[in-house]
This record gives C-alpha cells, structure tokens and sequence, in this order.
C-alpha cells in the first residue's frame, strides 16, 4: 500500500474512532447533501429542502431526522401550516 493511501487509511480510522456519527452521517449521498445545504445556505424545512433536490420528501424527512439523532443537525423553528406543524433545521450550535 503506498504511503499516501496508508495515512489516509489512518487518518478515516481515526476519525471514526472518534467521532462515529459523523463517518454514518455521509454514508448516504442525502445526508451529505442535507448537511451540506444546511451548513452552507441557511436552515430548512425538509419539505424545502425536496423541493430543492428535486427529491422525494420521505427520504429527505427520514434522512434529516437520522442527521438529528445523531447530533449533527437540529430544530431550530417549529412552525405550524395548514395541514401540520413545519419543523426547520440548522446546524447544531456549539458551546463556545
């Protein structure tokens, strides 16, 4: 193995070692997709966010909500719409 692909190799391990959650966070292209989105343009409803992909709503939901419980992202707004309550997610603020 050359050594380049051996430190990488060190280094992925490394990161999973420590922080497991962020290793399940982009083994879905969604995921990495939602973060990404969140992170980079502003918080977002699910619902906004598969109209922006182009995506199905379930699969964004369930992806935001896996993202959720792993800490990664969170509810920032509750709002409610006319048929149910919108929930709008933004990165997790860190304690300074």
């Amino acid at each position: 193995m050359p050594n380049a692909l051996r430190k990488d190799v060190a280094t992925l391990r490394r990161i999973q070692a420590e922080n497991p959650a962020l290793i399940k966070a982009f083994a879905h292209p969604l995921r990495a997709r939602i973060i990404d989105r969140v992170v980079r343009v502003g918080p977002a409803s699910p619902s906004a966010m598969a109209r922006e992909f182009g995506a199905r709503l379930t699969d964004v939901a369930y992806h935001t909500n896996t993202l959720a419980k792993l800490g990664l992202i969170e509810i920032i707004n509750v709002r409610p719409t006319h048929a149910s309550v919108e929930h709008v997610y933004g990165p997790v603020k860190r304690a300074p």
